[in-house]
């Protein structure tokens, strides 16, 4: 089990920023760091979106020290997906949960929680800075493409961020050694389980336009798998993911 090194931000423009900063202080490449936040000035989100971050909500960046360069890291959002499904799962066996390719985590079809991934190859070693966000109480409407919910709305109970923490980080530690130790194929398995039914219609932002067609789940590399009306398979490496 991984340890974790927490340090706690009153209010920072993005965890992800503060955790960069980090990066030359690292030295104990054996642990798992976390910068988290009570708010966040200027949070960031996949496609170059601001994250919403209200104070209430979980807001957090966790620095990964990278020493096996064979690691695939563009398949860790699917590895803390699945860390953030467990977490949320923890607070009621009601919650109507599901994974959204790539790594966003829905309840009841609405976007509760989601991730950003950044590499960094630095003077002290090569780190993966993972951001999170959890909508725990409020979450955002205006401007936003996809629905979206918070813990509060579908539960209401407060759970305020210091129990969320609590209850992510020993997943974050179990899900991250299993893709260590037996590699995306353990993860994938998992993933699918949780995620739409084989065979759902949807289609997935694409360049400046959309592709369409029926899921047929994903490759060893993470791709979205989506056949066409013509029967053609297409795999797709990055987008946004639209039922």
């Amino acid at each position: 089990m991984s340890s974790f090194v927490l340090k706690k931000l009153k209010s920072t423009p993005s965890t992800m920023d503060a955790a960069l900063e980090w990066l030359p202080e690292i030295s104990d490449k054996a642990a798992l760091y976390m910068v988290q936040a009570e708010t966040q000035r200027q949070g960031r989100g996949r496609m170059q979106r601001l994250w919403h971050s209200p104070p209430g909500g979980f807001y957090a960046t966790v620095i990964f020290p990278i020493e096996n360069e064979d690691l695939d890291l563009s398949l860790m959002g699917f590895v803390l997906s699945l860390a953030l499904y467990e977490a949320v799962a923890s607070f009621s066996p009601d919650l109507a949960l599901s994974l959204k390719w790539p790594n966003d985590l829905l309840c009841g079809g609405a976007k509760i929680a989601g991730l950003l991934l950044e590499r960094h190859d630095v003077q002290n070693g090569l780190f993966l800075l993972a951001g999170m966000g959890v909508n725990l109480i409020e979450s955002p409407q205006e401007g936003i493409p996809y629905q979206t919910t918070s813990l509060f709305q579908e539960l209401h109970q407060l759970v305020d961020p210091e129990t969320f923490q609590r209850r992510l980080l020993p997943h974050i530690s179990a899900f991250y050694g299993l893709y260590q130790r037996q590699g995306f194929e353990a993860i994938s398995q998992l993933w699918m389980a949780k995620t739409c039914p084989m065979g759902t219609f949807m289609k997935v932002s694409h360049g400046e336009g959309y592709l369409q067609g029926i899921f047929c789940g994903m490759d060893k590399k993470g791709f979205l798998c989506l056949q066409r009306e013509n029967q053609e398979q297409v795999f797709i490496g990055a987008g946004d993911v639209f039922f």
